[in-house]
């Protein structure tokens, strides 16, 4: 695939879109660039940019999190905002060391999201936040039945996967945008 930008690779604005998102995933890209999301204004451009027919976020929580409290209000925001949050308990598994860990569940929750709006047929396109590479079957598996996807990640510090990339109709570089859903500045600058 080559080189593309929001403005070439773009929603087709007239198309019903899901918009899902892996939210450790946008989280942690948001927190590289020193990006404090706006969640209102996160949907209000989506709403500018395509119609959005359902979004969802999901997203893991570790019950022993100091902060639990914390995320619970903000999914509770989103949730009151219109959103479906697709909220998931961490599982932590210990290797040799009793190093404690938390495998990735979002992605096989994520991909059955999409598989139930395929068969809905009621989307015509996907903007898929996120860039773990086991998506890349799920973005073929949406386009083998018409439904055009588009990915947004940041390719500036690789963490879009290559397979993802190239299975998906198009690319929105997460750096391109933010400022249009940020409450802070961007304070990173990457070279």
């Amino acid at each position: 695939m080559p080189e593309t930008s929001v403005e070439r690779i773009a929603l087709v604005a007239g198309d019903r879109t899901a918009v899902l998102i892996d939210g450790p995933a946008f989280l942690y890209m948001a927190r590289q660039y020193g990006v404090k999301v706006d969640y209102n204004e996160l949907l209000a451009w989506f709403n500018d940019q395509t119609i959005v027919a359902t979004k969802h976020f999901h997203t893991v929580t570790n019950v022993d999190d100091q902060g639990v409290d914390k995320i619970r209000k903000f999914l509770d925001f989103l949730r009151y905002n219109g959103w479906s949050v697709r909220d998931r308990p961490a599982t932590m598994i210990f290797d040799h060391d009793q190093q404690r860990s938390f495998p990735d569940n979002i992605t096989q929750v994520l991909c059955a999201d999409i598989a139930k709006l395929l068969i809905g047929g009621k989307i015509e396109q996907i903007l898929l936040i996120g860039h773990d590479p086991k998506y890349a079957d799920m973005v073929e598996v949406a386009r083998d039945q018409g439904v055009r996807v588009v990915i947004m990640s940041s390719k500036e510090l690789g963490m879009i996967n290559k397979s993802l990339l190239t299975k998906a109709d198009g690319f929105i570089e997460f750096t391109e945008v933010c400022g249009e859903f940020s409450t802070a500045p961007r304070v990173m600058q990457v070279a």
